[in-house]
C-alpha cells in the first residue's frame, strides 16, 4: 500500500485504464444466454437422452406455438389457415409450420374420428338441420334465415314435434343479433348448427407450431420471427375487436419474455441498490471524500468484474447476471472496512499519512482473509455439474479479489489525494457498550437460548419443501407464461408429458399398451392414434348421410342482395310468428324463452334505422354459411386413412428419420404437484428407463440441484475452515468463526419449513452464497477480539459490520422486488440469510467469545 500513497496518481491511473479496458472487452465479447437448458452441464445421462430426442425430433424444440381463438371453431381454422399461408412464403425466417389437428387433411377426415355413435347423432343432427341448409342455400341472406324462423314458430303453433331441437338455432341469432346491435361480431357458430357440437365441446381455438429461425445475434433471438408472427395477424385482421386473440408461447417467447423481465428487473435492481448504498454509505462514512473514493473502487470493481467474466467465462446465464446486483452490496464491504477504520484512526492519530499507513497494516490480514475466504465460498461452485452457478462461482469469486485489490490499492491512492479531514470522536456505537456487557454477562442464557432456537429450526427441515419446476419460476403475467398454463389445464395440451422412442410400429404398439395400463398414466398417444378405429362403418354412415343430402349440397349457392324492404318484410313476418306461437295452447320450455329473447332481439333490429348498419349486421350474420356448408360438403366425402396417408409432417413429428417411433405418455394426476409429478416419472420409468421429457428434466434437475449444493457446501466449509486454521493458527478461533455461519445457514433453512418458503432452482443458490459472504463478519469480529478488543459491540469494527451488512441488505432487497420470480425469490432467501446471520453475528458470537484473551490472561 506504500506505493499508494507516495505514487497516488501512477495506482489510480493504472488502475483505472486497467478497469476501463476489461471492461470494452466485455462490452465487445460478453453474451448474455438466456438459454435454461444450458443452466446444467450436458454430460448428465438424463440430458444426453433429451438431446438425443430433439436430435431426432428437431421441431420439438425451439418452438413457437401460436395460439389462436375466434368467434367460432371454423372461423379460428379458417383464420389459422390465413396465416400458415401468408408465413410460409418467409421461408427464411419460417423454415417449419405445423398445424396440430388443422390443415386439409383433418379438414376432410375430421368426421372419422368421431366413434359411430356420434357420427350417428351427428347425422341425425345435419338431417334434422336440413331445413335451414335447403332455404339458406336457396337464399343465402338474413331474410332467407328469418323464414326458417317463421317455418319453426309455425310448426311450434301448430304443435310439430321436435322444434326444441332448434334451440341451439335460435339462442345463437338471438345472441348474433345482440353482438351486431352493439357494435360487436355477430357470426354464427355454423360448424356447430350444422352438427359440430356432436362430440367433446371444442373450443373455438387453433394451433400453429412454428420452428422459427433464431437471430443468435440479439439477446432475444425470437423476437424477429415472433414480432413478424403478430405483425402478419394484424395484417389480416386478426385482432380483438374482430373476435380473434392471438397468443405466443413455447420455447422461444418463454425464453425471450424470461429475459426481457430478468433485464427490466436487474436493471431496476441496480439503480436501486446503488441509491440505498450511497445513502447508507452517508450515514456511516460522514465524508463525502470517503464516499466518493469507495463509489469509485465500486465502480471500478464492477467494470473489472465484467472485464473477469468476459476473459473466464464468455457469457452471462440467467443465474450468474444476478451477480451483478449482488456486486455492489458485497464489494462494497472492503471500502467500508477500510474506510471506517481510517475514521477511527484519524481519531486517535492527527496526521494523516500515518493514520493511513496505520490502516493499512490493521486491515491487512483481516480483510485478506475475508477476501480469499468469500472467493473460496463462490469457487466451490466450480466442481458441481450445475453449470448456471458454477459460472457464477467463478465470475463472483474473480470479482471479489478484484474488489480487495482495488480496495487496497485505488482506495488509498485517491485518500492520499483527497486528504479527508480528521475525526472529533470515536466512530464506534458506543451506545451499545451496555447491551455488549449484558451478552457476556448472561453468555450461558444466550447460548441456551440460541441452542433451543436451533432445535426448532432443525424440526423445521422436515418440513422444508423443494419445488424445481422450472415454469414456477417465470412471470406468470407474461403472455407466454400465462398461455402455457391455461393450456397446462387441458389434459390434452398440458407441457407435463413423456416422451418414449421405440424401434418400430409393432414394439410402439406393445409400449403404448404397456403404459396406457399404469395407474398413472392417463393415457398414451402414437402415430397410430390418428388412424380412427372401425372406419368401414363410419364411411358407410357418412355415404349415407352424403346421399340424403344431395340434393341440398348440390344446390349452387347464388350470392344475393338483399333490399331493405324485403328485410323489413321478413322481420315483421317473423315477429308475427313468432308473437301467434306465443298466444297459443304450445307455449312449452325451452321454445317459449327462445322465442320472447329472440322476439326482443328482433325488435331492437327492426328499430335501426341506419340502413347501413342493418345490412352490415345481416351480411355478417349469414356470412359463415357458404364457406360452412362448402366444407361440409368435404367431411362427408372422406378417405380411408392409414399411417402412410397421414400428413408428412405429422407423420416427421412421431416418426424419426433412423425408423424409430414415438410415443407420448400423458399423467392422469396433477402434474403440477411434485408428488404427483415424481410418482408419474417412476410409474413410467418402470416400463421405459430411457423415456425423456419435461417431468423428467424437473425431478433429474432437482436431485443434480441438490447434489450440487451439497457438495458446494461441503466443499466450501472445508477450504474456508483450512484458510482460517492456516491465518488463524488456533482451531478454536476456526470454530468460533465458522459457528455463527452454520447456524445461520440451520435458521434459515429451518424457517423456510416452518414459514413454508420452498426452494426452487434460483434461491438455493443463495445457501452457498451465505457461506462467502456472511464469513466476513466473523472473521472481522474475531479478529478484533481476538487482537484485545475488550467490547466489540461499540467498536469499530463492528459499526463497519453493521453497515456493510447493510449494504449487502439493500441489494439483497432489491433483487427481492424484481418482477422476475425467481429472481426475487433469491433476493428473499438472501434477505433472511444475512438478517439471521447478522442476528448470529452481533447476539450469539458475542456471548461466544466472553472476555477477549488479554482480558482473561490479566484476570488469571
Amino acid at each position: 500500500m506504500r506505493i499508494s500513497m507516495d505514487r497516488p496518481w501512477l495506482v489510480i491511473a493504472t488502475s483505472i485504464i486497467a478497469c476501463i479496458c476489461l471492461a470494452i472487452y466485455a462490452a465487445n465479447t460478453l453474451t448474455v444466454n438466456v438459454d435454461t437448458n444450458d443452466l446444467f452441464s450436458r454430460d448428465a445421462p438424463f440430458l444426453q437422452a433429451e438431446d438425443r430426442f430433439n436430435a431426432l425430433f428437431p421441431g420439438e424444440a425451439d418452438q413457437i406455438l401460436v395460439v389462436l381463438d375466434g368467434p367460432t371453431k371454423l372461423k379460428a381454422d379458417q383464420a389459422a389457415d390465413k396465416l400458415v399461408e401468408r408465413l410460409s412464403q418467409e421461408k427464411s425466417l419460417f423454415p417449419s409450420i405445423q398445424q396440430p389437428g388443422g390443415g386439409e387433411f383433418f379438414r376432410r377426415n375430421g368426421l372419422l374420428y368421431l366413434t359411430p355413435q356420434q357420427l350417428e347423432a351427428f347425422s341425425n343432427q345435419l338431417t334434422k338441420a336440413q331445413p335451414i341448409l335447403a332455404t339458406l342455400s336457396a337464399n343465402p341472406t338474413l331474410v332467407g334465415m328469418l323464414d326458417v324462423v317463421s317455418l319453426i314458430f309455425q310448426g311450434a303453433t301448430m304443435g310439430e314435434p321436435g322444434v326444441a331441437d332448434s334451440h341451439a338455432f335460435l339462442t345463437q341469432l338471438t345472441g348474433a343479433i345482440d353482438n351486431g346491435l352493439n357494435g360487436k361480431p355477430a357470426s354464427l357458430d355454423w360448424s356447430a348448427l350444422l352438427g359440430g357440437s356432436i362430440g367433446p365441446k371444442i373450443a373455438p381455438r387453433a394451433f400453429i407450431l412454428i420452428h422459427p429461425k433464431l437471430d443468435t445475434g440479439q439477446l432475444t433471438p425470437g423476437k424477429p420471427a415472433s414480432d413478424r408472427i403478430r405483425a402478419t395477424a394484424n395484417e389480416l385482421g386478426l385482432t380483438e375487436a374482430n373476435g380473434y386473440s392471438v397468443r405466443l408461447t413455447g420455447s422461444v417467447p418463454l425464453s425471450d419474455e424470461e429475459f426481457a423481465t430478468v433485464e427490466h428487473g436487474s436493471t431496476i435492481a441496480i439503480l436501486l441498490s446503488v441509491s440505498l448504498v450511497i445513502i447508507i454509505l452517508a450515514f456511516a462514512l460522514h465524508s463525502w471524500k470517503l464516499i466518493f473514493s469507495a463509489l469509485v473502487v465500486l465502480g471500478m470493481g464492477f467494470l473489472g468484474t465484467m472485464g473477469w467474466a468476459a476473459l473466464a467465462i464468455g457469457e452471462l446465464n440467467l443465474i450468474s447476471i444476478g451477480f451483478t446486483v449482488m456486486f455492489v452490496g458485497i464489494a462494497i464491504d472492503f471500502g467500508i472496512q477500510f474506510c471506517m477504520r481510517l475514521r477511527e484512526e484519524r481519531h486517535r492519530i492527527d496526521d494523516f499519512r500515518l493514520s493511513l499507513e496505520s490502516t493499512g497494516n490493521l486491515l491487512a490480514r483481516p480483510l485478506l482473509l475475508a477476501a480469499v475466504a468469500t472467493s473460496a465460498g463462490f469457487f466451490s461452485f466450480l466442481p458441481t455439474s450445475y453449470r448456471g452457478v458454477a459460472e457464477l462461482g467463478v465470475i463472483a469469486g474473480g470479482g471479489i479479489l478484484i474488489a480487495f485489490v482495488l480496495t487496497v490499492t485505488l482506495l488509498p491512492a485517491l485518500l492520499a489525494i483527497l486528504v479527508p479531514g480528521p475525526e472529533k470522536k470515536h466512530v464506534g456505537f458506543t451506545r451499545l457498550r451496555p447491551v455488549n456487557d449484558f451478552l457476556v454477562r448472561q453468555r450461558l442464557g444466550i447460548l441456551g437460548a440460541s441452542a433451543l432456537v436451533s432445535l426448532l429450526a432443525f424440526v423445521g427441515l422436515f418440513l422444508l419443501r423443494f419445488d424445481f419446476d422450472p415454469l414456477h419460476l417465470k412471470d406468470p403475467t407474461s403472455e407466454s407464461m400465462a398461455t402455457l398454463m391455461s393450456l397446462a389445464s387441458d389434459p390434452w395440451t398440458t407441457p407435463y408429458t413423456l416422451n418414449v422412442l421405440t424401434d418400430g410400429p409393432e414394439t410402439a404398439r406393445e409400449m403404448a399398451t404397456k403404459l396406457s395400463q399404469l395407474p398413472e398414466v392417463r393415457d398414451t398417444m402414437t402415430i397410430f392414434s390418428f388412424v380412427p378405429e372401425e372406419q368401414a362403418r363410419k364411411l358407410e354412415i357418412l355415404e349415407n348421410l352424403s346421399l340424403l343430402l344431395g340434393p341440398v349440397m348440390d344446390t349452387p349457392i347464388q350470392p344475393t342482395q338483399v333490399s331493405i324492404d324485403d328485410l323489413s318484410g321478413a322481420l315483421d313476418g317473423s315477429r308475427a310468428d313468432i308473437q301467434y306461437y306465443l298466444e297459443s295452447d304450445q307455449v312449452n320450455e325451452p321454445t317459449k324463452t327462445d322465442a320472447a329473447n329472440l322476439s326482443a332481439a328482433l325488435n331492437r333490429l327492426a328499430a335501426v334505422s341506419d340502413p347501413a348498419k342493418l345490412q352490415a349486421i345481416s351480411n355478417e350474420i349469414v356470412g359463415g354459411f357458404g364457406e360452412a356448408r362448402s366444407l361440409m360438403v368435404a367431411v362427408l366425402d372422406p378417405q380411408t386413412v392409414t399411417p402412410e396417408s397421414l400428413p408428412e409432417s405429422l407423420r416427421r413429428s412421431w416418426i424419426a428419420p433412423d425408423g424409430q417411433y414415438r410415443i407420448v405418455a400423458y399423467p392422469r394426476g396433477d402434474a403440477q404437484n411434485p408428488d404427483e409429478l415424481l410418482k408419474f416419472v417412476d410409474a413410467v420409468r418402470t416400463v421405459a428407463p430411457d423415456a425423456t421429457g419435461m417431468p423428467i428434466t424437473i425431478h433429474e434437475s432437482s436431485s443434480l440441484v441438490i447434489n450440487a449444493f451439497i457438495t458446494a457446501a461441503i466443499l466450501a466449509s472445508i477450504s474456508i475452515a483450512i484458510l482460517l486454521w492456516l491465518t488463524l493458527r488456533r482451531v478454536s478461533d476456526v470454530v468460533r468463526t465458522l459457528l455463527p455461519l452454520l447456524l445461520a445457514g440451520l435458521w434459515t433453512l429451518g424457517l423456510c419449513g416452518l414459514i413454508g418458503i420452498q426452494l426452487n432452482f434460483a434461491n438455493i443458490i443463495g445457501l452457498p452464497l451465505l457461506l462467502g459472504i456472511g464469513v466476513t463478519f466473523p472473521i472481522y469480529l474475531v479478529h478484533s477480539w481476538r487482537h484485545g478488543e475488550n467490547n466489540l459491540l461499540s467498536a469499530p469494527v463492528a459499526r463497519a459490520v453493521m453497515f456493510s451488512a447493510l449494504t449487502v441488505l439493500a441489494s439483497f432487497g432489491s433483487l427481492a422486488i424484481s418482477s422476475h420470480p425467481g429472481t426475487s425469490q433469491l433476493g428473499i432467501l438472501l434477505t433472511i440469510a444475512l438478517g439471521l446471520t447478522l442476528v448470529a453475528s452481533f447476539i450469539f458470537l458475542p456471548s461466544l467469545l466472553g472476555k477477549p484473551p488479554q482480558q482473561l490472561e490479566s484476570r488469571d
